[in-house]
């Protein structure tokens, strides 16, 4: 028999958030390796991102509440956009024959903006937010049936208690 208790103590933020970030820079990296081996962009890869983000969440993290879907999807939306930056950023490194540091290094402020104004597109944000909108549903735990009747028995605590 599930007991309650047990359930709220077995969430990890710490976890979640340390899983979700990992899982997006994996991502990012197989991205950009794709996106170079192939010279195609795959901006679909930032939705296949935020899925793989709420699994990470939901294995690791554990949570009941709607922190943790929350945190999936700005950690979704986040990875979907610097996936989008580290495959221009290998593009450009290719273009210039400069190395990355040294780009990052000469990166100001008016550099992002025009990066955010003449690259990205309102087609980036589709897939940011559909990827935000899987990472969401998949972040929270899936209960087993004793384990919601263990829940229900408790409604009325909270979940800082």
């Amino acid at each position: 028999m599930a007991n309650a208790d047990a359930l709220f103590a077995a969430q990890s933020v710490n976890g979640a958030a340390l899983a979700a970030l990992a899982t997006t820079a994996v991502l990012n990296a197989a991205w950009v390796w794709m996106a170079a081996m192939s010279g195609k962009f795959f901006p679909w890869f930032s939705v296949i991102q935020g899925w793989l983000i709420g699994i990470a969440v939901q294995r690791r993290g554990r949570g009941l509440d709607w922190r943790f879907p929350a945190m999936a999807a700005a950690i979704a939306v986040l990875g979907s956009f610097s996936g989008g930056f580290f495959v221009a950023l290998a593009t450009t490194v290719t273009e210039l024959e400069a190395g990355p540091l040294r780009i990052l290094r000469g990166l100001t402020w008016n550099t992002w903006k025009i990066y955010f104004v003449e690259v990205v597109n309102p087609l980036d944000f589709v897939y940011a937010v559909a990827a935000a909108g899987l990472a969401a549903f998949y972040a929270g735990r899936r209960l087993l049936r004793h384990e919601v009747l263990a829940l229900r028995r408790t409604a009325g605590k909270t979940f800082d208690e």
